[in-house]
């Protein structure tokens, strides 16, 4: 686990450095690969939900839903959780992401 979490310490040190911006990178894509990039969002997604629901049998659906867009914009920034341009929003629907969009305030009051 202390290699796992070193390699993640590296990955985030790596990603400040690189002044990466997701939404740019996003917006600035051809449609094709913005939407291979979704469907691997997806699946991440599912993966999460998988494990939750292999390992966590006290929650429900709706409590592994609320994690999971809880985590994810905790891991990534959430402004690319709230403010989803039309592109992106066709991309998730042509890469089969079943996504629910949220406001700011509905992602951050699960957590307060």
């Amino acid at each position: 686990m202390k290699r796992e979490y070193d390699s993640w310490i590296e990955q985030l040190c790596e990603a400040m450095e690189s002044k990466r911006n997701h939404y740019d990178l996003e917006e600035n894509s051809r449609i094709e690969l913005l939407v291979e990039f979704k469907v691997s969002y997806g699946n991440a997604m599912k993966t999460i939900m998988a494990m939750l629901e292999k390992f966590r049998k006290d929650m429900d659906f709706e409590k592994r839903q609320e994690f999971v867009y809880s985590f994810f914009p905790f891991m990534f920034g959430i402004y690319l959780y709230t403010v989803v341009t039309k592109k992106q929003k066709e991309a998730m629907k042509l890469a089969g992401v079943d996504y629910t969009y949220s406001s700011l305030y509905n992602l951050t009051f699960c957590c307060s």
